[in-house]
């Protein structure tokens, strides 16, 4: 490998800032249970939104840097190259030279902490969340603990690469793990961002009976018909689901909720059978959920919150066999701050990646 530079390039959120700041900043070396990795490509997520425009208090419970004053690199969907290992890494899989996806929130990997312990990694309050509890990807180089890296097979791109450990593995998390879908359900799907795209695959692939989509952005809908969605259930308002569930009376198995709006969450609540499962992805700190249908028609909700490691391996697999062709657009991690800006006025249509 080629010497590494002194310094670097890191885009930051400073204190009672709502945008990013170009940094030069030294190159972070790797503690003795961490990896140096080179970042290939960034994904941009609606959580970066929302984390940059956060009180400078922050997550209430969740360790950040910005609590404290401390400016912090956002940034949590990467795919990067090892330039240097710690003294105490203990994967054969990973050495110099390899390329990695990295878990946005990998767990502390402590005996003492419950959350590890319980399969909860991705709720570790120890270890927290990259790219808002320590330094994350808007940069040239970041380190992270070597548990959190998964090597990328050689047939999936940096890009895809990059958003498979968030944008990837929380769909695939939603559809078999929370809302487990099966061969022959019938599956609603409110919201077509980057999750939202990726759930339809995953569910297409699974062979369900029917998929219904909903999404506001005709553009959205245009590209579920495109993924081989009938254009008769491929709707732009919640009342046209409403509307087609009653007048054909359709057993809906599971509601995938990428928005989770008071909105959406009601009808999900209409719309599902009796005993069905609703998987809550999107973050909306305003909802408010209806509460009497969830025990007067026996319904399970559950929060879905990014995934397991075992998962990603699947994701990464899925993509390298074409069965994943996530929507991508490209851009420069110069440009990060439009590229955000965009994200929050919804002007991108699937995912988008930044490159160095």
């Amino acid at each position: 490998m080629t010497s590494l530079p002194t310094n670097m390039k890191a885009w930051q959120q400073l204190l009672n800032s709502h945008h990013l700041t170009e940094q030069t900043v030294p190159v972070p070396q790797p503690k003795p249970d961490e990896v140096l990795v080179k970042i290939l490509a960034a994904g941009i997520c609606h959580t970066d939104c929302s984390l940059l425009a956060l009180p400078p208090a922050g997550v209430p419970g969740l360790p950040g840097k910005p609590a404290t004053g401390q400016p912090v690199t956002l940034g949590h969907e990467a795919c990067g190259l090892i330039v240097k290992l710690g003294d105490n890494v203990q994967d054969d899989k990973l050495k110099l030279g390899k390329r990695v996806t990295i878990m946005c929130i990998p767990g502390c990997n402590q005996k003492t902490c419950t959350e590890c312990n319980a399969g909860l990694q991705r709720l570790c309050p120890i270890q927290g969340l990259q790219g808002y509890s320590y330094d994350g990807c808007f940069a040239d180089y970041m380190t992270t603990k070597f548990w959190a890296c998964v090597p990328v097979p050689d047939d999936v791109s940096n890009e895809a690469a990059a958003i498979a450990g968030d944008a990837l593995l929380t769909s695939y998390h939603a559809v078999y793990r929370a809302a487990k879908v099966k061969p022959g359900h019938t599956v609603i799907i409110c919201g077509l961002g980057g999750l939202g795209m990726n759930a339809l695959q995953l569910v297409r692939y699974i062979g369900v009976k029917r998929v219904i989509i909903m999404d506001k952005k005709k553009a959205a809908v245009e590209e579920a018909i495109k993924y081989g969605v009938p254009a008769k259930d491929a709707l732009s308002s919640l009342a046209e689901v409403e509307k087609l569930v009653k007048e054909e009376k359709l057993v809906v198995d599971s509601v995938l909720d990428f928005v989770s709006s008071t909105e959406t969450a009601t009808s999900a609540q209409k719309t599902v059978r009796i005993g069905g499962r609703i998987a809550v992805v999107g973050v909306d700190l305003n909802q408010m959920m209806p509460q009497d249908p969830i025990m007067l028609r026996a319904l399970k909700i559950i929060g879905v919150y990014n995934g397991l490691k075992k998962d990603l391996e699947i994701c990464l697999d899925l993509l390298a066999q074409g069965v994943l062709k996530p929507h991508i657009s490209l851009g420069s991690l110069a440009d990060v701050n439009k590229a955000l800006d965009d994200l929050h006025n919804g002007h991108i249509v699937g995912r988008r990646v930044l490159v160095p």
